[in-house]
């Protein structure tokens, strides 16, 4: 059986474990535990706190992000911003 947890268990521990995260992220860890993906709200602070080496990108890709320019982010293509356009991620197959 596949564990969908895996994943985002993976990124939490490489980030630093999970009392670690739940302090930058301003929540409890034990709620950590039922994420099966990183909440997109939280996904920037975590892009800045890393200094860009965990992009929202890569946390989540299924969310399409757009970048607004600023020079004190650490991402080259400024702060990352969730499109509400609806429009699916560049490259993402929608479909029918």
């Amino acid at each position: 059986m596949k564990d969908s947890h895996a994943p985002v268990r993976e990124v939490l521990l490489r980030l630093g474990g999970y009392t670690k995260i739940a302090k930058l992220l301003g929540v409890r860890a034990p709620s950590l535990y039922s994420w099966r993906q990183i909440p997109a709200h939280h996904c920037p602070v975590i892009e800045r706190s890393t200094q860009g080496a965990w992009s929202v990108e890569t946390l989540r890709p299924d969310v399409t992000w757009v970048r607004v320019r600023d020079d004190d982010w650490p991402h080259p293509a400024g702060r990352p911003c969730v499109d509400g356009s609806g429009a699916p991620p560049l490259g993402m197959r929608v479909q029918p």
